[in-house]
């Protein structure tokens, strides 16, 4: 029989697996920060983006309209170049437009991903996948969000452990960015990390109703499909 699931091309176990090695390679990346030059670290840390980014425009854009694929690479290779001039001069202006680019790069992968989401027809294990690239892309947005906030105004966030109005955020690493995003996304609130700015205090009370809605949404969509599939038989 015919599967009635949404067949793109997409490959989102590949996209999956590029996400996970983002967040594990964030984390080496971080404990190796102080034993490895800063340039040569800087420079991993922004091939590792550049791997994810590439893998999630080659696995989402296949078979898209080709203007819209022109569109998404022109996009890609102006983040990267924006992302190594930046890398060499570290400028402020610089840094905020090379987050914004890949906060574009970031929600344009999420948007087609959830869009394969909600045209499924059955639960498969590429619909698992899926989910969880969705997941990951929204938690990781979000710590682009929040390093743009800091980025522009760096007393938005102060950390338990740390001195007032500091919060580890700012490295190339965006390990604290990314375990924030989580921790609010999921509601576990560890208290560790306190938005100070109103900014980033409105930005985590959304993010805490995006993930709730988002783990609402997707678990009622594929408990609907795997019932339905079982009705029809």
């Amino acid at each position: 029989m015919k599967s009635s699931t949404p067949q793109t091309g997409q490959d989102f176990g590949t996209l999956l697996i590029a996400l996970l090695l983002l967040f594990v390679g964030y984390g080496l990346l971080d404990y190796a920060d102080g034993n490895l030059n800063i340039i040569v670290l800087s420079a991993a840390n922004y091939l590792l983006l550049t791997f994810v980014l590439v893998t999630a425009v080659v696995n989402v854009t296949r078979e898209r309209k080709s203007a819209e694929v022109r569109a998404v690479w022109f996009l890609l290779v102006a983040t990267i170049l924006v992302g190594f001039v930046d890398m060499r001069l570290d400028q402020r202006e610089l840094h905020w437009l090379g987050l914004i680019l890949i906060m574009c790069c970031v929600g344009h992968t999420l948007r087609i991903v959830l869009g394969y989401l909600f045209r499924a027809r059955e639960v498969t294990l590429d619909t698992l996948n899926a989910s969880m690239c969705a997941f990951l892309l929204l938690g990781f947005f979000w710590a682009l969000w929040y390093a743009l906030v800091h980025a522009i105004e760096p007393a938005s966030f102060q950390s338990t452990t740390l001195g007032p109005g500091e919060a580890g955020f700012g490295t190339r690493q965006m390990v604290p960015e990314l375990y924030y995003s989580i921790v609010t996304m999921t509601t576990l609130g560890y208290g560790d990390i306190i938005p100070l700015s109103t900014t980033a205090r409105i930005s985590a009370a959304l993010e805490a109703v995006t993930g709730q809605v988002f783990l609402v949404v997707l678990v009622a969509r594929l408990v609907g499909l795997n019932v339905a599939r079982s009705a029809n038989g």
